[in-house]
């Protein structure tokens, strides 16, 4: 079963982070897991005067709080907010970042220039947003994986997928189904609109849906074992469309998925399946991030003059 051992919490004093801050501190219990407060003070909305307030604003907050004080730290910081993040996740070998639904204007939740935009390009781990108003207690939980593609058995990021998945369904007490998308291949896609008798369209139809259930059926067994608690499922059609439909039509909780945030400028010509499934999904999405190594948009911004925000030092 997987298992989060240091859990990073955004805490942002805007509407759903104490929903975000509890959906972090349940997860801690369930995981036995160190969990991480990290509060931001940023330079272009505020002055560095206020860290001092704040830092015991977050004192006066959290003193009370029902965890384990050996489990737990909370972390007020002055800077900019992807860097501090990155900083905080370094720092701590965070393995899994939870971050309130942000409240962008359509066009950086277009282009991706959001906080969760940057944080996909810059990191590897997995990070959690969640989404205000949901239930606290998870009853459906939804793993979107690829089990078409080449190598689909080997693939880590259905692996990674899968697992993070299945362990949260079973701590959360929740029912899993692992959806896989489909749809037909150019010179099928022409067969079908051409003039083909109904009964032999319907023929290639289920043929391609069986083909589609046994991927899936077989990308779960080969990670997850015999017997899995989770119930393969496929549609046929656009991932966007599908995976959003059925996370609606099926009230999930939780949309486990792989993300990737691209390039704003080529979200802006051409849109991005990753981004709109995240910012249009009803439901709390983890993206996982099943990356070996960190990209030059990573290193630029390390070497840019506004991390040096993330090295400034100040006495509580």
């Amino acid at each position: 079963m997987k298992r989060f051992k240091n859990i990073l919490a955004i805490y942002d004093l805007a509407i759903g982070s104490d929903e975000t801050l509890q959906r972090a501190i349940t997860l801690a219990r369930q995981n036995e897991a160190h969990l991480t407060v990290l509060h931001i003070v940023e330079p272009k909305q505020e002055t560095m005067d206020l860290l001092f307030e704040r830092r015991k604003l977050m004192n006066r907050l959290f003193d009370n709080m029902p965890v384990d004080k050996n489990q737990f730290n909370v972390l007020v910081k002055y800077g900019e907010r992807v860097h501090e993040i990155l900083d905080c996740v370094s720092n701590n070998s965070i393995d899994l970042i939870v971050a309130p639904t942000e409240r962008n204007s359509g066009f950086e939740t277009l282009v991706g220039t959001d906080t969760t935009s940057e944080l996909m390009r810059a990191t590897d781990t997995p990070i959690w947003v969640v989404r205000p108003g949901g239930n606290q207690f998870y009853c459906k939980v939804v793993a979107a994986v690829n089990a078409g593609k080449d190598h689909a058995l080997e693939c880590q990021a259905n692996k990674r997928i899968l697992q993070m998945a299945s362990s949260l369904a079973k701590r959360e007490n929740a029912v899993l189904d692992v959806l896989y998308v489909w749809n037909f291949g150019v010179s099928d896609e022409q067969r079908l609109t051409s003039e083909m008798h109904e009964d032999a369209r319907l023929e290639l139809f289920q043929l391609y849906r069986y083909t589609a259930l046994e991927e899936v059926v077989n990308v779960t067994k080969h990670v997850l074992g015999e017997p899995f608690n989770a119930t393969p499922v496929v549609r046929q059609g656009d991932v966007e469309d599908c995976i959003l439909d059925y996370v609606s039509e099926t009230s999930a909780d939780l949309l486990v998925t792989e993300g990737s945030a691209g390039s704003p400028i080529m979200n802006a010509l051409l849109g991005n399946r990753s981004l709109r499934i995240l910012n249009q999904a009803n439901c709390s999405v983890l993206v996982s991030r099943p990356r070996d190594y960190l990209d030059e948009w990573t290193h630029k911004m390390k070497s840019s003059d506004t991390y040096s925000y993330s090295n400034q030092k100040v006495d509580a």
